[in-house]
């Protein structure tokens, strides 16, 4: 069985809070596992290569947290990419942000902390952390 952990953080500037998930569930245990589990126009392109590009080479990792490095903004989702024999990417479940299309950036954790994470609302790094929910 897998079970994995997530944070919760406050601002202490201006008292924003959030919880993010890490790692990997149950539900990670095959490819086709976690492409089921993407939102439905992420789904159809990655089963639509998954399907036809037999040289597409998949992987994939549980939750992390994926931040701008411009404003900030946060992702929290899983890694699915496909890549071709160049290794050109061909697929990623991880978005550019929104906000100013840049490329978001995996955040370093360990047990105790998020590692250089901004907070989302004001980008200070004043926050204060605790272990979040277990989950599977």
């Amino acid at each position: 069985m897998y079970f994995d952990s997530g944070f919760y953080f406050k601002c202490n500037d201006c008292g924003h809070d959030d919880e993010y998930l890490f790692g990997i569930g149950f539900l990670f245990s095959s490819l086709e596992n976690v492409i089921d589990l993407l939102p439905k126009k992420k789904w159809q392109a990655a089963n639509d290569l998954y399907k036809n590009n037999k040289e597409a080479k998949f992987t994939y990792d549980g939750y992390e947290v994926y931040q701008c490095e411009k404003c900030a903004s946060v992702q929290n989702t899983f890694l699915v990419e496909a890549r071709d024999k160049n290794n050109t990417l061909l697929f990623s479940s991880v978005n550019n942000c929104g906000r100013c299309r840049k490329s978001r950036k995996k955040i370093v954790h360990t047990e105790k902390k998020i590692k250089n994470f901004k907070c989302p609302k004001c980008k200070s790094t004043n926050l204060s952390y605790k272990e979040g929910i277990m989950w599977d």
